[in-house]
Parts: structure tokens; sequence; C-alpha cells
């Protein structure tokens, strides 16, 4: 599935497109209205994440003509506005979901499954054909109810292919729903990763049973062997349901990996601290949040913590302080992640005592490898 998420703030912007590709998804991001309609008349998403305070055009204009132009598109609006008035405007411009930030993760996520399931396709949450399941929202595949460990991108080619069981999908619409748009299209990555998924399920191009290659047009997924077609059901009888969901919901504040570096994050921005919990959480390491200063203090007292990310603008005790509180008693690498973009204000941190500095907006590949380098050989 290919998300388009548009939000002016970059930091949101790179964190949930992180998130998401972590889950599996094809992301895209634009950072305000225009870029947002330019993406969405070139490629064909399944779903549109989008911010209304844009810096251009706002966002309820922006759902507006997208509904006009593409009736089929799901919207989720993502916004700080939270009043009833712009929930009303916004579900009457065309909305299919209106979530407020400060958001949960989870939520959000479990959210844009629920749009996606409204495609008629797609409204049951276990895809069946012939002796293959898939349970979109757990990330579960069984064959002949032996459960298959299947890589992200493999597994949403089978998922796109047996939502269209009978139906040639050609080339370019596999990267169109499964790629982004940093996609090659002239590349051979969907038939490497075609092959790869037919050489996990046993398959094989000159002998299919569940993939073929329809020559000049694509490739068609059902059960050759039997002929069966696709069929959905609410449940899953022989099957054990996954709790992936669940387990990493209930584990993202806790340490849940032996042996895995923990991190603990600590910024009052809601939205930022739970996606980079999510993020590094999908990266191997175990995660704690705090909110506050006060509240990472006392996570630092009872918790093994290996790493500390640290914003500055705390709602109670400046971050400054909480990193010369730590320092007085450990040389655990802290890694501030602030706003304060001043020349000044990088030295004041780094007079604190931390180890490193990194400004926002940021880019989350160059905090991971800040936290990966400070970290050494203990990274995942």
């Amino acid at each position: 599935m290919r998300l388009l998420v548009a939000d002016d703030a970059p930091d949101i912007a790179a964190l949930l497109k992180l998130a998401f590709q972590l889950d599996g998804y094809a992301v895209d991001t634009a950072l305000s209205g225009e870029a947002a309609l330019e993406l969405a008349a070139v490629y064909d998403y399944d779903a549109l994440i989008l911010d209304l305070n844009l810096p251009d055009l706002d966002g309820i204009e922006v759902c507006r003509r997208l509904r006009a132009q593409q009736p089929q598109l799901l919207i989720l609006m993502l916004t700080a506005r939270a009043g009833k008035e712009s929930i009303v405007a916004g579900l009457d411009a065309g909305a299919d979901d209106y979530v407020a930030k400060p958001f949960d993760y989870q939520e959000l996520v479990a959210r844009v499954r629920a749009l996606l399931r409204r495609d008629m396709r797609a409204r049951q949450p276990l895809l069946a054909c012939g002796d293959l399941r898939l349970d979109p929202a757990s990330g579960a595949v069984w064959q002949a109810g032996v459960r298959l460990a299947l890589p992200r991108k493999q597994f949403r080619i089978l998922e796109y292919l047996m939502r269209r069981s009978g139906e040639v999908v050609s080339q370019e619409a596999l990267i169109e729903h499964v790629w982004n748009a940093e996609a090659n299209p002239f590349s051979n990555s969907v038939r490497a990763h075609i092959n790869a998924l037919r050489r996990a399920l046993g398959d094989t191009a000159a002998h299919p049973r569940y993939i073929e290659t329809v020559v000049g047009a694509g490739y068609r997924l059902g059960d050759l062997a039997a002929g069966a077609q696709l069929t959905e059901t609410l449940s899953a009888p022989g099957y054990a349901s996954s709790t992936q969901s669940t387990a990493r919901r209930n584990a993202m504040p806790t340490q849940t990996r032996p042996g895995a570096p923990t991190l603990l994050i600590v910024d009052d921005a809601a939205d930022i601290a739970q996606l980079l919990v999510v993020y590094f959480h999908q990266a191997g390491f175990n995660t704690l949040a705090a909110y506050s200063g006060r509240a990472a203090l006392e996570l630092f007292q009872h918790n093994a913590a290996d790493l500390i990310i640290l914003d500055v603008g705390l709602p109670d005790i400046d971050g400054l302080e909480v990193c010369r509180a730590i320092r007085r008693t450990s040389a655990l690498p802290i890694v501030m992640l602030t706003r304060r973009a001043a020349e000044l204000d990088r030295q004041a941190g780094m007079a604190a005592g931390a180890s490193a500095y990194i400004t926002k907006p940021f880019d989350a590949a160059e905090l991971h490898a800040t936290v990966r380098s400070l970290l050494g050989t203990a990274a995942p």
C-alpha cells in the first residue's frame, strides 16, 4: 500500500515516513499543499495523511480538490485543530477520518489500516488464496498452516497480489503501490523481489503454482494447482492470531529485547516522542519515553538506559539542567535534540555535558547514525 504524508513540519513528516516504512508501507512526503497536489496528480496513492496547517494551501482546500479529482482516495486528516468546528469542516470537506495532534502512533496506523480495509477487496482482515493466508494487520503469512517469515517488501507485494487474485498486475502498478517516488521504474527491483517471493513460496517461474508471469503484461496470483479464487474471512480457524501489534504497543515504553541497548527519549512534543519511540523500537532498540524533565530524571534513576535523546525546551526543568543532573553521576551518552539552533545554544549544550547536539527540524537518518556511533558495537 502506498501512502502520501502531507505535513509542513519536517520532523513529523520524516518520522511518519520512517515509521510507516518500517510497518511495510511505501511512503512519500509533501511539505506543502501544492506539493501534495502535484504528487497526487502523478502517483496513484491508496491513502493520504493530511495536515491542515500547510504554508500555502489550507489542508481543507487540498482535501476538497483531491476529493473532486480522485473520489476513491482515502484521506485522513492529522492536525492540531482539535475543535468541533474544525472536525466537522474537515469531514464535510471530504475527509474519511480525522485525528487530532498530539496523536498516538498505534492508533494512527490502526486507523490507516481501517481505511484501507474500506476497499471492497480488503474489507475483511484475513486474505486467502489456495493454501496461502495473509493477515494485513499483524503482518503474518501462512502457507498450508506453516507461518512464513517474509521481508516487508515481499509481504506487501504478496498482499497487493492477493487483493487482486486472478487479475493481471503490471510491474508499473506494483511500483505505484508498493514502492515510493524514489523507486527507479527502469530497474529490475520488481523482478528481483518477485523471484525472491517465489523462492519463499517454493514456487518457480517455469512451473508456477502461485505467481504466474503474463508475458508483456505483468503478474497474476492464484492457486494454479486448484484454481481457487481469493476469499476473505473474518477469522482464521486453525491459525493462531498474531499478538504482534498488541505486544509492540505494550512494549514500546519498556525493555523488551534482552541484550539490546535501551534509549530514553525525552521530548515534551508527544508526536515527536512517540514517533521516535516507534522508529527506534522497530529498529531493534529498547525504548523509554518521558515528556518532562522530572519524568526523565525519574526514569533515568530507575532504569538502565544506554543513551538519552534529550529535548532542551522542556516544560518544567530545562533540558540543560537535566543534562547537568545526569552528568553528576553518569557518563551516559546524551544526544540533545532541540530547536535552539544558535551557536551559543550549541555551545551551552555541549558545556552542559551533551555528547552530540542536533537541531530541529532534524534528519532522522542522521539521528540514527549518531546514536549508533555513540553506542558503538552495542548498537543493533
